[in-house]
């Protein structure tokens, strides 16, 4: 039956999941004489690039709260000591957030929010080629039964809480919070990362660390190959293009093959001691 493709799986239209959406679309197009990572090129171009050049926005937003050598802030939730996202990320998450979800559940506008964690390799003028990709992935408003997903119930009920935080949160099964029990050596879940992004035996950034979050809109925000995609569809597609242009430096581990470095590479991190308090 998989054979078979998605045209053969029933599509539920009271589904809003973008996985369920994806059932019942056609095959992925393809566009003709450009490379893969020529598409990713195009589609940084138009979209974060774009951003950065545009004085009305804060982009780049640094993820972290950092000191002048990169060393991340720290603070307490809980029992927890984990990374200092900064304000200005906080404030875009929610701002985008708020685009898709409200007090009384999912809008009628997007989905979810598509994100892209990047380094830049010019922090001065950096062209579309300089901005590289280290993990993207999505965060849909829907969850089980058509409700609001757990990753935006803080936001859509406007609260201060950001335990998941559109998978940006501070829990333990959520980005900032995973990658922090990580680096003290409480967790493994974001080995990857921590040996990437961070300096051995700290929590020093190796560079600067950007995160570009937006609520996906198709019709604003068109797919790589041109064509308006669904969210999940989007995500997937990025995933694909960034490992053909930057397959050393993007750390998702789904959508690529199986022997990407990111699959293969045996990661090692040295975990920083927790401050004293």
């Amino acid at each position: 039956m998989g054979a078979l493709g998605p045209e053969w799986v029933a599509f539920d239209t009271d589904d809003h999941s973008e996985e369920a959406m994806l059932a019942g679309e056609p095959p992925t197009r393809d566009r003709d004489g450009e490379t893969k990572a020529d598409l990713w090129e195009a589609w940084v171009r138009e979209t974060i690039h774009a951003e950065l050049q545009d004085e009305s926005l804060a982009d780049p937003i640094p993820l972290f709260e950092t000191d002048a050598d990169l060393t991340v802030s720290l603070t307490e939730i809980g029992s927890s000591t984990v990374f200092e996202r900064t304000a200005e990320i906080d404030d875009r998450i929610r701002s985008e957030g708020r685009k898709c979800v409200d007090e009384d559940g999912v809008t009628d506008g997007p989905n979810g929010l598509l994100y892209v964690l990047y380094q830049l390799a010019d922090e001065d003028d950096p062209d579309p080629g300089d901005i590289v990709p280290r993990y993207i992935g999505k965060a849909e408003a829907y969850g089980k039964k058509n409700e609001v997903s757990a990753n935006f119930e803080e936001i859509a009920q406007n609260r201060d809480g950001t335990r998941s935080f559109a998978r940006w949160g501070d829990g333990s099964y959520w980005h900032v919070g995973e990658l922090s029990e990580t680096v003290f050596g409480e967790a493994s879940k974001k080995l990857s990362w921590a040996s990437e992004l961070v300096e051995d035996g700290t929590h020093q950034l190796t560079d600067e660390l950007y995160l570009w979050v937006r609520a996906w809109d198709p019709a604003e925000y068109p797919g790589p190959y041109g064509y308006p995609a669904y969210l999940a569809e989007v995500e997937a597609l990025l995933i694909g293009l960034a490992y053909d242009a930057y397959p050393d430096a993007l750390l998702n581990h789904k959508e690529i093959p199986e022997d990407a470095p990111a699959n293969r590479t045996d990661f090692d991190f040295e975990p920083a001691p927790l401050p004293k308090h």
